[in-house]
Protein backbone atom coordinates (compact mmCIF):
# COMPACT_ATOMS: atom_id res chain seq x y z
CA UNK A 1 0.00 0.00 0.00
CA UNK A 2 1.25 3.46 -1.31
CA UNK A 3 1.52 6.19 1.68
CA UNK A 4 1.65 9.98 1.80
CA UNK A 5 2.71 11.51 4.72
CA UNK A 6 3.23 15.47 5.34
CA UNK A 7 5.43 16.84 7.96
CA UNK A 8 5.25 20.08 9.02
CA UNK A 9 8.28 21.84 11.03
CA UNK A 10 9.24 25.37 12.38
CA UNK A 11 12.45 26.78 12.04
CA UNK A 12 14.34 25.54 15.39
CA UNK A 13 13.22 21.80 14.23
CA UNK A 14 13.56 21.55 10.53
CA UNK A 15 16.65 19.74 10.75
CA UNK A 16 14.83 16.64 12.97
CA UNK A 17 12.41 17.26 10.29
CA UNK A 18 14.39 16.28 7.26
CA UNK A 19 15.66 13.24 9.75
CA UNK A 20 12.03 12.03 9.98
CA UNK A 21 11.38 12.67 6.41
CA UNK A 22 14.67 10.73 5.77
CA UNK A 23 13.21 7.65 8.39
CA UNK A 24 10.02 7.28 7.46
CA UNK A 25 10.24 7.85 3.54
CA UNK A 26 10.77 4.30 1.27
CA UNK A 27 9.63 3.28 -2.35
CA UNK A 28 6.02 2.66 -0.89
CA UNK A 29 6.09 6.33 0.92
CA UNK A 30 6.47 10.00 0.25
CA UNK A 31 7.54 12.14 3.22
CA UNK A 32 6.86 15.54 2.39
CA UNK A 33 8.92 18.36 4.15
CA UNK A 34 6.20 21.81 4.67
CA UNK A 35 8.29 24.64 6.12
CA UNK A 36 8.03 28.35 5.65
CA UNK A 37 9.78 29.68 2.43
CA UNK A 38 11.79 31.97 5.34
CA UNK A 39 13.83 28.80 6.68
CA UNK A 40 14.75 27.24 3.07
CA UNK A 41 18.23 28.07 3.47
CA UNK A 42 18.13 25.48 5.98
CA UNK A 43 17.33 22.20 3.52
CA UNK A 44 20.33 21.19 1.24
CA UNK A 45 20.68 20.43 -1.59
CA UNK A 46 21.26 16.74 -1.18
CA UNK A 47 17.77 16.82 0.64
CA UNK A 48 15.87 18.03 -2.51
CA UNK A 49 17.23 16.08 -4.75
CA UNK A 50 15.64 12.77 -2.96
CA UNK A 51 12.32 12.44 -5.24
CA UNK A 52 10.79 10.52 -2.11
CA UNK A 53 11.14 13.51 0.21
CA UNK A 54 9.70 16.54 -1.71
CA UNK A 55 9.77 19.98 -0.11
CA UNK A 56 7.03 22.20 0.09
CA UNK A 57 7.86 26.23 0.81
CA UNK A 58 5.01 28.10 2.44
CA UNK A 59 5.12 31.52 1.07
CA UNK A 60 6.87 33.69 3.69
CA UNK A 61 7.18 38.02 4.24
CA UNK A 62 10.33 38.88 1.98
CA UNK A 63 12.41 41.55 3.68
CA UNK A 64 10.85 45.03 2.35
CA UNK A 65 7.56 43.25 0.82
CA UNK A 66 4.03 43.04 1.99
CA UNK A 67 3.13 40.54 4.31
CA UNK A 68 1.72 37.03 3.47
CA UNK A 69 -1.92 36.68 4.26
CA UNK A 70 -2.93 33.61 6.43
CA UNK A 71 -5.36 32.67 3.10
CA UNK A 72 -2.31 32.30 0.87
CA UNK A 73 -0.57 30.25 2.85
CA UNK A 74 -3.76 27.72 3.75
CA UNK A 75 -4.45 28.11 -0.74
CA UNK A 76 -0.26 27.03 -0.77
CA UNK A 77 -0.77 23.69 1.05
CA UNK A 78 -4.38 22.96 0.02
CA UNK A 79 -2.94 22.93 -3.86
CA UNK A 80 0.30 20.84 -2.45
CA UNK A 81 -2.11 18.51 -0.79
CA UNK A 82 -4.19 18.22 -4.16
CA UNK A 83 -1.33 17.75 -6.70
CA UNK A 84 -0.10 14.92 -4.55
CA UNK A 85 -3.54 13.43 -3.51
CA UNK A 86 -4.06 13.10 -7.29
CA UNK A 87 -1.56 9.55 -7.06
CA UNK A 88 -4.53 8.11 -4.93
CA UNK A 89 -2.05 6.70 -2.14
CA UNK A 90 -3.66 4.32 0.01
CA UNK A 91 -3.24 5.83 3.22
CA UNK A 92 -2.23 9.93 3.79
CA UNK A 93 -1.35 11.35 7.24
CA UNK A 94 0.18 14.61 8.93
CA UNK A 95 2.88 15.19 11.27
CA UNK A 96 2.99 18.74 13.01
CA UNK A 97 5.44 19.75 14.89
CA UNK A 98 3.45 21.55 18.17
CA UNK A 99 5.91 24.54 18.13
CA UNK A 100 4.00 25.85 15.21
CA UNK A 101 0.84 25.88 16.96
CA UNK A 102 1.40 29.16 18.19
CA UNK A 103 2.07 30.91 14.54
CA UNK A 104 0.54 28.73 11.97
CA UNK A 105 -2.35 26.73 13.77
CA UNK A 106 -4.10 27.07 10.40
CA UNK A 107 -2.37 23.90 9.60
CA UNK A 108 -4.58 21.57 12.03
CA UNK A 109 -7.40 23.46 9.57
CA UNK A 110 -6.23 22.35 6.25
CA UNK A 111 -5.58 19.16 7.36
CA UNK A 112 -8.93 18.19 9.16
CA UNK A 113 -10.56 20.10 6.55
CA UNK A 114 -8.95 17.42 3.62
CA UNK A 115 -9.57 14.54 6.18
CA UNK A 116 -6.04 14.09 6.77
CA UNK A 117 -5.17 12.22 10.20
CA UNK A 118 -2.59 14.48 12.77
CA UNK A 119 -0.35 13.61 14.59
CA UNK A 120 1.58 16.10 16.96
CA UNK A 121 4.93 16.25 16.92
CA UNK A 122 6.69 17.31 20.57
CA UNK A 123 10.14 18.22 19.75
CA UNK A 124 11.58 17.91 23.69
CA UNK A 125 11.28 14.96 26.20
CA UNK A 126 8.42 13.01 27.07
CA UNK A 127 9.42 14.17 30.76
CA UNK A 128 9.30 18.03 29.97
CA UNK A 129 6.18 17.55 28.06
CA UNK A 130 4.15 15.79 30.72
CA UNK A 131 5.55 18.11 33.37
CA UNK A 132 4.45 21.19 31.36
CA UNK A 133 1.34 19.66 31.15
CA UNK A 134 0.92 19.15 34.66
CA UNK A 135 2.35 22.92 35.47
CA UNK A 136 -1.08 23.53 33.11
CA UNK A 137 -3.23 21.60 35.07
CA UNK A 138 -2.65 22.46 38.64
CA UNK A 139 -3.80 25.18 41.17
CA UNK A 140 -0.98 27.35 42.88
CA UNK A 141 -1.38 24.72 46.20
CA UNK A 142 0.00 21.50 44.30
CA UNK A 143 2.00 23.23 42.00
CA UNK A 144 4.63 23.07 44.18
CA UNK A 145 4.24 19.18 44.10
CA UNK A 146 6.31 19.18 40.66
CA UNK A 147 9.46 19.18 42.99
CA UNK A 148 11.28 21.85 41.03
CA UNK A 149 14.78 22.63 42.02
CA UNK A 150 14.98 25.18 44.62
CA UNK A 151 15.79 28.75 43.38
CA UNK A 152 14.13 27.82 39.79
CA UNK A 153 10.69 27.16 40.90
CA UNK A 154 7.35 28.76 40.37
CA UNK A 155 7.95 31.48 43.61
CA UNK A 156 9.99 34.04 41.54
CA UNK A 157 12.76 32.92 43.87
CA UNK A 158 16.17 32.07 41.79
CA UNK A 159 17.46 32.61 38.39
CA UNK A 160 14.63 33.84 35.89
CA UNK A 161 13.27 31.54 33.93
CA UNK A 162 11.60 32.01 30.25
CA UNK A 163 8.32 30.60 29.62
CA UNK A 164 7.65 28.93 32.84
CA UNK A 165 4.22 28.60 33.15
CA UNK A 166 2.30 29.69 36.20
CA UNK A 167 -0.42 27.49 37.49
CA UNK A 168 -3.42 27.06 34.79
CA UNK A 169 -1.22 28.58 31.93
CA UNK A 170 -2.20 26.08 28.74
CA UNK A 171 0.80 24.82 26.42
CA UNK A 172 0.08 26.05 23.02
CA UNK A 173 -1.17 22.78 22.04
CA UNK A 174 -3.21 21.41 24.67
CA UNK A 175 -6.47 22.64 22.83
CA UNK A 176 -5.50 20.67 19.95
CA UNK A 177 -4.62 17.11 21.30
CA UNK A 178 -8.40 15.99 20.85
CA UNK A 179 -7.29 16.60 16.81
CA UNK A 180 -4.61 14.60 17.18
CA UNK A 181 -4.71 10.90 16.21
CA UNK A 182 -1.42 10.23 18.53
CA UNK A 183 1.84 12.06 19.52
CA UNK A 184 5.19 11.62 18.60
CA UNK A 185 7.74 12.50 20.78
CA UNK A 186 11.66 12.99 19.86
CA UNK A 187 13.28 10.53 22.60
CA UNK A 188 14.20 7.03 23.25
CA UNK A 189 11.94 4.50 24.72
CA UNK A 190 14.89 3.29 26.87
CA UNK A 191 15.45 6.51 28.57
CA UNK A 192 12.05 7.40 29.22
CA UNK A 193 9.55 4.59 29.28
CA UNK A 194 7.96 5.70 32.39
CA UNK A 195 7.25 9.01 30.80
CA UNK A 196 6.25 8.18 27.86
CA UNK A 197 3.46 5.79 29.20
CA UNK A 198 2.25 8.81 31.69
CA UNK A 199 1.83 10.84 29.10
CA UNK A 200 -0.03 8.75 27.06
CA UNK A 201 -2.16 8.71 29.90
CA UNK A 202 -2.49 12.35 30.29
CA UNK A 203 -3.04 12.98 26.71
CA UNK A 204 -5.38 9.99 26.27
CA UNK A 205 -3.20 9.29 22.72
CA UNK A 206 -1.07 6.56 21.65
CA UNK A 207 2.24 8.11 21.84
CA UNK A 208 5.18 6.92 19.50
CA UNK A 209 8.94 7.31 21.13
CA UNK A 210 11.06 7.87 17.94
CA UNK A 211 14.70 9.68 18.79
CA UNK A 212 17.04 11.20 18.67
CA UNK A 213 16.43 12.53 15.31
CA UNK A 214 20.04 13.61 15.26
CA UNK A 215 21.93 13.40 11.85
CA UNK A 216 23.13 10.19 10.67
CA UNK A 217 26.51 11.22 10.61
CA UNK A 218 26.17 11.28 14.51
CA UNK A 219 25.63 7.26 14.94
CA UNK A 220 29.03 6.96 12.75
CA UNK A 221 30.97 8.63 15.86
CA UNK A 222 29.85 6.82 18.33
CA UNK A 223 32.89 4.34 19.60
CA UNK A 224 35.28 6.37 16.86
CA UNK A 225 37.74 8.63 16.60
CA UNK A 226 37.10 11.47 14.88
CA UNK A 227 39.73 13.33 13.03
CA UNK A 228 38.44 16.19 10.32
CA UNK A 229 40.01 17.63 7.02
CA UNK A 230 38.45 21.31 8.20
CA UNK A 231 41.28 23.47 9.27
CA UNK A 232 39.04 25.03 12.21
CA UNK A 233 37.68 21.71 13.13
CA UNK A 234 41.41 20.27 13.11
CA UNK A 235 42.76 22.50 15.35
CA UNK A 236 40.44 21.86 17.93
CA UNK A 237 40.84 18.14 17.55
CA UNK A 238 44.65 18.84 18.10
CA UNK A 239 44.05 20.57 21.27
CA UNK A 240 41.96 18.14 22.54
CA UNK A 241 43.82 15.37 21.46
CA UNK A 242 46.69 17.46 23.79
CA UNK A 243 44.74 17.19 26.93
CA UNK A 244 44.78 13.65 29.39
CA UNK A 245 41.65 11.71 28.81
CA UNK A 246 38.60 12.53 30.14
CA UNK A 247 40.01 15.89 31.60
CA UNK A 248 38.02 18.35 29.93
CA UNK A 249 34.99 20.68 30.42
CA UNK A 250 32.96 21.29 27.25
CA UNK A 251 31.44 24.69 27.67
CA UNK A 252 28.35 25.36 25.40
CA UNK A 253 26.85 28.93 24.31
CA UNK A 254 23.90 28.32 27.47
CA UNK A 255 22.26 31.76 26.36
CA UNK A 256 23.61 33.46 29.71
CA UNK A 257 22.55 36.99 30.99
CA UNK A 258 25.43 40.06 30.85
CA UNK A 259 25.85 39.58 34.64
CA UNK A 260 26.10 35.69 34.45
CA UNK A 261 28.93 35.42 31.68
CA UNK A 262 31.62 37.24 33.71
CA UNK A 263 31.04 34.55 36.71
CA UNK A 264 31.36 31.84 34.38
CA UNK A 265 34.42 32.88 33.27
CA UNK A 266 35.96 33.70 36.63
CA UNK A 267 35.00 30.29 38.24
CA UNK A 268 37.01 28.73 35.18
CA UNK A 269 39.21 30.74 35.83
CA UNK A 270 39.82 29.58 39.22
CA UNK A 271 38.78 26.19 38.42
CA UNK A 272 41.84 23.55 38.30
CA UNK A 273 39.75 22.15 35.08
CA UNK A 274 40.86 22.43 31.87
CA UNK A 275 38.01 23.74 29.58
CA UNK A 276 37.17 24.23 25.81
CA UNK A 277 34.37 26.89 25.15
CA UNK A 278 32.63 27.01 21.59
CA UNK A 279 31.14 30.54 21.21
CA UNK A 280 28.60 30.86 18.51
CA UNK A 281 28.45 33.26 15.88
CA UNK A 282 27.07 36.40 17.28
CA UNK A 283 27.87 35.23 21.07
CA UNK A 284 29.46 36.36 23.94
CA UNK A 285 33.07 35.97 23.55
CA UNK A 286 34.83 35.67 27.28
CA UNK A 287 38.16 37.96 27.34
CA UNK A 288 40.67 35.66 29.20
CA UNK A 289 45.07 36.19 30.22
CA UNK A 290 47.88 34.04 29.35
CA UNK A 291 47.13 31.80 32.28
CA UNK A 292 43.61 31.05 31.35
CA UNK A 293 44.80 29.98 28.15
CA UNK A 294 47.44 27.76 29.14
CA UNK A 295 44.27 25.26 30.46
CA UNK A 296 41.59 26.29 28.47
CA UNK A 297 40.53 26.91 24.36
CA UNK A 298 38.03 29.37 23.23
CA UNK A 299 37.03 29.40 20.09
CA UNK A 300 34.48 30.61 17.39
CA UNK A 301 35.36 27.83 15.09
CA UNK A 302 32.00 26.41 13.58
CA UNK A 303 32.80 22.96 15.57
CA UNK A 304 29.37 20.24 15.67
CA UNK A 305 29.11 19.31 19.12
CA UNK A 306 29.27 15.49 18.42
CA UNK A 307 32.95 16.18 17.46
CA UNK A 308 33.89 17.29 21.30
CA UNK A 309 31.65 15.21 22.91
CA UNK A 310 32.54 12.50 21.57
CA UNK A 311 36.45 12.89 22.00
CA UNK A 312 38.21 10.76 24.89
CA UNK A 313 39.41 14.44 26.57
CA UNK A 314 35.80 15.42 26.64
CA UNK A 315 34.77 14.84 30.75
CA UNK A 316 31.55 17.14 30.97
CA UNK A 317 29.43 19.20 29.40
CA UNK A 318 28.10 22.48 30.80
CA UNK A 319 24.92 23.05 28.80
CA UNK A 320 21.51 24.82 28.66
CA UNK A 321 19.28 21.51 28.42
CA UNK A 322 17.87 21.89 25.25
CA UNK A 323 17.25 18.34 25.01
CA UNK A 324 18.81 17.84 20.87
CA UNK A 325 22.28 18.75 22.80
CA UNK A 326 21.26 16.56 25.54
CA UNK A 327 20.62 13.46 23.80
CA UNK A 328 24.01 14.29 21.70
CA UNK A 329 26.11 14.62 25.28
CA UNK A 330 23.88 11.08 26.83
CA UNK A 331 24.65 9.06 23.85
CA UNK A 332 28.10 9.81 23.65
CA UNK A 333 28.53 8.97 27.28
CA UNK A 334 28.87 12.76 28.82
CA UNK A 335 27.73 13.58 32.07
CA UNK A 336 25.82 16.96 32.14
CA UNK A 337 26.37 20.13 34.12
CA UNK A 338 22.86 21.55 34.09
CA UNK A 339 21.94 25.41 33.08
CA UNK A 340 18.48 25.57 32.45
CA UNK A 341 17.19 28.73 31.03
CA UNK A 342 14.08 28.24 30.12
CA UNK A 343 10.98 25.90 31.38
CA UNK A 344 11.49 22.73 28.61
CA UNK A 345 15.54 23.17 29.75
CA UNK A 346 14.38 23.19 33.23
CA UNK A 347 12.80 19.62 32.80
CA UNK A 348 14.90 18.47 30.83
CA UNK A 349 18.00 19.01 33.85
CA UNK A 350 15.53 17.71 36.39
CA UNK A 351 14.95 14.47 34.25
CA UNK A 352 19.16 14.15 33.96
CA UNK A 353 19.84 14.96 37.37
CA UNK A 354 17.34 14.06 39.46
CA UNK A 355 15.71 10.75 36.63
CA UNK A 356 18.77 9.55 34.96
CA UNK A 357 21.10 10.67 37.53
CA UNK A 358 24.03 11.59 34.94
CA UNK A 359 24.60 15.03 35.69
CA UNK A 360 24.54 17.71 38.26
CA UNK A 361 22.67 21.41 38.49
CA UNK A 362 25.27 24.10 38.11
CA UNK A 363 23.77 25.50 41.31
CA UNK A 364 21.23 23.16 43.66
CA UNK A 365 21.69 26.04 47.21
CA UNK A 366 20.45 29.16 47.95
CA UNK A 367 23.58 29.65 49.47
CA UNK A 368 25.46 29.42 46.26
CA UNK A 369 23.23 32.77 44.91
CA UNK A 370 22.85 36.00 45.06
CA UNK A 371 20.53 38.37 44.37
CA UNK A 372 18.81 35.15 42.08
CA UNK A 373 22.41 34.85 40.47
CA UNK A 374 24.61 32.19 40.69
CA UNK A 375 28.05 33.25 42.69
CA UNK A 376 31.13 32.04 41.33
CA UNK A 377 31.41 30.40 43.92
CA UNK A 378 28.33 27.98 43.47
CA UNK A 379 29.27 27.14 39.37
CA UNK A 380 33.43 26.36 40.45
CA UNK A 381 31.88 23.71 43.27
CA UNK A 382 29.43 22.32 40.26
CA UNK A 383 32.23 22.13 37.76
CA UNK A 384 33.82 19.97 40.92
CA UNK A 385 31.34 17.97 41.65
CA UNK A 386 31.04 16.75 37.74
CA UNK A 387 34.31 16.59 36.96
CA UNK A 388 35.24 14.67 40.19
CA UNK A 389 32.05 12.30 40.43
CA UNK A 390 33.52 8.48 38.55
CA UNK A 391 30.39 7.30 39.78
CA UNK A 392 28.30 9.35 37.18
CA UNK A 393 30.94 8.38 34.27
CA UNK A 394 30.20 5.22 34.58
CA UNK A 395 26.34 5.40 34.36
CA UNK A 396 26.67 7.72 31.93
CA UNK A 397 28.71 5.48 29.84
CA UNK A 398 26.31 2.70 30.19
CA UNK A 399 23.25 4.82 29.24
CA UNK A 400 25.51 5.81 26.57
CA UNK A 401 25.97 1.97 25.26
CA UNK A 402 22.49 1.82 24.41
CA UNK A 403 23.27 4.10 20.96
CA UNK A 404 26.16 1.93 20.45
CA UNK A 405 24.61 0.19 17.96
CA UNK A 406 23.03 3.25 15.79
CA UNK A 407 19.71 4.69 15.72
CA UNK A 408 17.28 2.57 18.32
CA UNK A 409 15.91 -0.64 17.28
CA UNK A 410 13.00 0.97 19.52
CA UNK A 411 12.18 3.69 17.66
CA UNK A 412 12.59 2.33 14.18
CA UNK A 413 10.07 -0.26 15.89
CA UNK A 414 8.28 2.52 17.04
CA UNK A 415 7.70 4.07 13.20
CA UNK A 416 6.71 0.66 12.02
CA UNK A 417 3.72 0.87 14.45
CA UNK A 418 2.53 4.71 13.47
CA UNK A 419 2.81 3.45 9.73
CA UNK A 420 0.78 0.15 10.40
CA UNK A 421 -1.70 2.24 12.66
CA UNK A 422 -2.03 4.92 10.52
CA UNK A 423 -2.86 2.47 7.11
CA UNK A 424 -5.69 0.88 9.55
CA UNK A 425 -7.47 4.18 9.62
Amino acid sequence: MSMELYLAFGQNFVLPGMELCKLVASPNCNASLIISSAHSHLVPASFRQNTMTPVLEIPAQAAGTESVSVDVMKQSLECYLTIRRSNEPGAVGAIVDVSLLRSMRWLVDVFSHNHIPITGFFTSSAFSTAMEYDASTQDDKSVGLLGCLPGWGFAGVGPKVIGLSEPGDHPPWMGFTKKFMGAMINTVDDLERPYVEDLAKKLKLRVWPVGPLLPREYFSLVGTAVRSSNEGEASVIDWLDSRPRRSVLFVSSVGLTAEEYPRLVDALKASTHSFIWVVRPGGYYPEVDDSVMAKGLITSEMVPNCMVLNHPSTAGFLCNCSWEPLMEAIGLGVPILAWPKTSEQLYNAKLVVKRLKVGYYVCDKFSHMVNGLVTVKGIGKGIDMLMGDKHMEGRTADLGARFSWGFPQSSRDALVRFTDDLALL
